[in-house]
């Protein structure tokens, strides 16, 4: 291994271990919400004790399907201690063992996805070292607006690690397609990363490999869907028009607790994209194109086909990993200009 690559595996470790260290008290909240069931949330804990023959039971749609997602959290179930809280009730150990072990991995896969995003804004925009370590900490803060209490962790976690290797087809393809039994917003994201670089280049074959990733996902979780239905150990869903979902969802949009949680959300991720195309009008390539708005607004338009409740916010902020590192480099562009008249004057 030559200098470099060891420099960059070093400061990479650093990193994990920085991103581990602040986000552990995120660990211990995550946990203690779930225990206590503080807030309102997709509870996995069954679905791990039935994969690991410990009773359980298995959810409904689409929540079944994100079996790797809760797999994910099998090796912490069976080595790491239970930890309990003075004031709670009493509570099935298996239960409260398998809580800890999904808020675990939860909150190793944030620190994960925070250090990719700061190799993102390093390695693939040629940010600044400072505005890199910028953009790995605001995404601890503003991965908050999706929910840690459940798997939406993984999910960003694979949509950063696609983005980070986009410019190597096979690889992309691979973790797209393997993304189908973890949770689906990861690869309704990639078919939005994947069309907006073929808007950009105007060509569909520089993208074939992925445009297949993304066709595999696809096919592996509606098959996983029809077998979930037809084995009869999942739940029924109800499934309702376009028309009856979308004026459902704005209506709960436009109330309190909708422009809290749904509103707010959509509008920061529309001014990221709008800050970032002002400042890096010149900047074009596989990891930042004008075109990345339509990320955010097709999943807007993908929640308001379905019954997202108050959830939109949360689903569009799944394009935390592709907006983050862009405004790094425009911290550095916005520096950049700051500092130029005050060395001129000086």
């Amino acid at each position: 291994m030559t200098s470099a690559p060891r420099a960059r595996l070093a400061e990479t470790l650093l990193l994990t271990a920085v991103a581990l260290a602040a986000t552990y008290p995120v660990f211990i909240d995550t946990y203690r919400s779930m225990v206590f069931q503080t807030v309102p949330r997709d509870d996995y804990a069954p679905y791990l004790l039935h994969l690991v023959g410990h009773g359980g039971e298995v959810p409904g749609a689409p929540r079944a399907y994100r079996f790797l997602s809760v797999a994910a959290a099998i090796p912490a179930y069976l080595v790491l201690p239970v930890y309990r809280f003075k004031n709670l009730a009493e509570v099935d150990p298996a239960y409260l063992r398998a809580t800890e072990a999904l808020a675990f991995v939860s909150w190793i896969a944030l620190a994960a996805l925070s250090v990719i995003v700061y190799r993102i804004a390093r390695d693939r925009l040629g940010a600044s070292r400072p505005a890199s370590v910028a953009a790995l900490f605001a995404t601890l803060v503003f991965a908050r607006y999706t929910s840690l209490l459940g798997v939406d962790a993984i999910a960003l976690l694979l949509i950063a690690a696609a983005y980070y290797w986009i410019d190597r087809p096979w690889l992309f393809a691979a973790i797209v397609a393997l993304s189908a039994g973890f949770n689906e917003k990861v690869w309704i994201v990639a078919v939005l990363l994947v069309g907006t670089r073929v808007l950009h280049v105007r060509s569909l074959r520089p993208y074939v490999v992925h445009v297949a990733g993304c066709a595999v996902a696809i096919l592996l979780y509606f098959g996983a869907a029809t077998y979930f239905r037809t084995s009869g150990t999942e739940k029924p869903s109800d499934p309702r028009p376009l028309g009856t979902q979308a004026p459902f969802t704005v209506r709960m949009t436009m109330t309190a607790k909708g422009l809290a949680q749904n509103a707010m959300p959509v509008g920061l991720c529309l001014a990221a994209c709008a800050l970032a195309a002002l400042r890096l009008r010149g900047e074009r390539g596989p990891y930042w194109t004008p075109w990345d708005a339509l990320v955010p607004l097709g999943l807007a338009v993908t929640g308001l086909t379905m019954n997202v409740e108050y959830t939109l916010g949360r689903l569009v902020f799944h394009s935390l990993p592709i907006l983050v590192p862009p405004l790094a480099l425009a911290l550095d562009r916005t520096s950049a200009q700051t500092v130029a008249p005050d060395v001129r004057t000086a």
